[in-house]
C-alpha cells in the first residue's frame, strides 16, 4: 500500500477527511475536581488523583470534537497546521469539519 508523502500514512492518513480543522479554544476544555460535573456536552477524557479534564462534545463554532492518539495528532498537523491539545494519556482534542462522504451505491 502506498504511503501518504505528507505525514507518511498508508490507511492513516487523515488528509482529503476534514474540510477543516483546528484546536480547541478557551472554555472548550475545563479541569475540574472529580466531584464536580459540567453537565451534558461533555465528555470525560482523563482523571488525575484531583482533578477531571472534561472537553466538549461540539465546539463552540459548531465544529465536532476528534480525540485522536499521538500519531494520528503529527498526521493532522502535517496535513492541516492545527495543534492537538493534550487532554489525557496519549490523548488529544482536535475540533473538525468532516468532509461529506457520498452514500455508497446501492
Amino acid at each position: 500500500m502506498a504511503r501518504c508523502e505528507v505525514c507518511w500514512g498508508a490507511t492513516t492518513c487523515p488528509g482529503g477527511r476534514y474540510l477543516k480543522v483546528r484546536a480547541p479554544m478557551e472554555g472548550e476544555v475545563l479541569w475540574l475536581r472529580p466531584d464536580e460535573d459540567p453537565g451534558p456536552g461533555w465528555v470525560r477524557t482523563h482523571t488525575r488523583k484531583r482533578e477531571v479534564c472534561w472537553v466538549r462534545e461540539v465546539g463552540l463554532d459548531g465544529l465536532r470534537l476528534e480525540l485522536v492518539g499521538s500519531n494520528q495528532r503529527w498526521r493532522i498537523r502535517a496535513h492541516y497546521g492545527a495543534e492537538g491539545l493534550w487532554v489525557g494519556e496519549c490523548t488529544y482534542a482536535l475540533y473538525v469539519l468532516p468532509r461529506e462522504e457520498e452514500p455508497e451505491p446501492l
